[in-house]
């Protein structure tokens, strides 16, 4: 979705592509991907594992993440606490650039000083 040189990324359910990195443009980068994070154990096809994702998000060069799809049921045998724990951790270089990880939390897009977008990853 695109709006007013503003870019969101819903993946939905989705299993590990490298088609989203098709979606990396460094002139007009995408400024919040949405992409899930459960339901991965056992695999179905259709869940990626948080650091699946994660890459997903690094390939479409998105400045921002917010996790989808966890901590709301029990789909599957991973722990359910488990993919955001793994998430944080595959983040923890850059956890500025994740937004929303616990149910409930609300967020902003950040913008530099400038008013600008930030960076998208290099």
């Amino acid at each position: 979705m695109e709006r007013a040189g503003r870019k969101v990324v819903f993946g939905g359910d989705t299993a590990y592509t490298d088609l989203f990195a098709r979606l990396r443009d460094r002139t007009n980068p995408v400024d919040l991907m949405l992409m899930p994070i459960g339901a991965y154990d056992p695999w179905i096809r259709a869940h990626c594992s948080p650091e699946e994702a994660t890459e997903m998000v690094r390939q479409a060069g998105a400045r921002t993440f917010v996790p989808i799809h966890h901590e709301t049921f029990k789909l599957s045998s991973e722990p359910i606490d488990e993919p955001a724990r793994r998430l944080r951790a595959a983040w923890s270089k850059s956890p500025e650039r994740l937004l929303a990880v616990s149910v409930g939390e609300t967020f902003r897009v950040p913008l530099d000083r400038s008013g600008e977008r930030a960076r998208a990853w290099a």
